[in-house]
């Protein structure tokens, strides 16, 4: 199979190919792609669950026009993962490639990359579930300094580092824990050989 075009599906859309890159724009009700070769870039999609898929290639997600889906779910075996001002629930993994994740709004993202950098900014107030994992590579988190939640960063071989912002209440050689406003929300960022970054963005 070659690469795929489509856009402006009002129903579901299911998009496969073996071999080849797929675009797709303006997805009314959601959508599954897959590339067993090839890079997928995707934009302004809605609905209940965007599911992409790529064994060798890059995924690209724009939300930045419009769109929004209650679920994300992306997978990669070897490439970068970059989401543009999507918003829902986040699920990122990636055996080997840089993940760079923005999100309007959320209450959960989770993101695991065995080889690669993480990096995830949330441009609303946050108090959800954030899980942040690399074996190697560095991670950074960007919040609003408004937003509550307790937070761990964990780093075998690199530096910890926190935003003034958001108060520590025990620094170790590898282990940070603070508290950013009441607490509400929980943010665990992990890499075993790499720097951990949380820090306070203006949104």
């Amino acid at each position: 199979q070659g690469a795929i075009h489509a856009e402006s599906i009002g129903g579901f859309a299911k998009l496969t190919t073996k071999s080849g890159d797929i675009q797709a724009r303006k997805l009314d009700a959601g959508a599954e792609v897959i590339s067993q070769s090839g890079d997928i870039h995707v934009a302004q999609v809605n609905g209940a669950l965007l599911t992409l898929k790529s064994v060798s290639g890059d995924i690209a997600l724009d939300q930045s026009i419009s769109g929004g889906c209650q679920e994300l779910i992306i997978e990669t075996i070897s490439g970068d993962v970059n989401i543009q001002d999507a918003e829902g629930a986040v699920e990122v993994k990636s055996t080997s490639g840089d993940i760079s994740v923005v999100l309007k709004q959320s209450d959960q993202i989770l993101a695991n990359t065995m080889s690669g950098d993480v990096d995830f900014t949330i441009k609303s107030r946050f108090s959800g579930t954030a899980s942040v994992q690399t074996m190697s590579g560095n991670v950074v988190g960007s919040v609003l300094p408004d937003s509550s939640f307790r937070f761990s960063l964990e780093s075998l071989s690199g530096e910890l580092e926190c935003d003034p912002a958001f108060p520590q209440e025990t620094h170790k050689r590898t282990l940070m824990n603070g508290r950013a406003g009441a607490g509400d929300g929980d943010v665990r960022l992990i890499s075993r050989s790499g720097d951990i970054r949380i820090r306070s963005s203006a949104g």
